[in-house]
């Protein structure tokens, strides 16, 4: 008996069919700077897909997009796996008399975060997404690719 399963960080998407039993699937969403766990259900192939978060705007330049992974998995009947979801950057903003000169301030989009699936039990890294790049005054923030995270220039910690 064949049994697939799947896995998505940011969203991080579990998803299950086998002939025994109907297709299931497992929603993972950013909760703010925590790891979130789950107990593999039944030993079998697991489909994961891992979404890194998507870069801050800056007025009308937008933030670059996370990376998208996907890949299936062998995991064992009660496998633990630590799952983090990477959240959106947060925005920037221009300011006028920015320490108390008169001159205009630009503080560009923070990057997104990365998301990523890690099987604790034999301590192996399945998927990692880097973030967007954060948009700059003149610039879109830059988008991740499955080897690098975006770039963007004028990124700020997110909100």
């Amino acid at each position: 008996m064949k049994t697939t399963h799947t896995l998505l960080t940011a969203l991080v998407l579990l998803f299950c069919a086998s002939l025994s039993h109907a297709q299931s699937k497992k929603d993972f969403i950013y909760e703010g700077l925590i790891f979130q766990y789950y107990y593999i259900p039944d030993s079998g192939w697991y489909r994961c897909e891992v979404n890194g978060g998507q870069g801050g705007d800056l007025d009308f330049q937008t933030g670059g997009a996370g990376a998208k992974l996907v890949g299936y998995y062998y995991f064992n009947k009660n496998d633990m796996l630590k799952i983090l979801v990477g959240g959106r950057g947060g925005n920037g903003k221009g300011t006028e008399d920015y320490c108390n000169t008169t001159e205009y301030m630009v503080v560009g989009g923070g990057g997104g975060g990365a998301s990523s699936i890690y099987n604790l039990t034999d301590s192996t890294l399945i998927l990692m997404a880097g973030g967007g790049g954060g948009a700059s005054e003149d610039h879109d923030g830059g988008g991740a690719s499955a080897n690098s995270g975006g770039s963007g220039s004028g990124g700020a910690q997110g909100s």
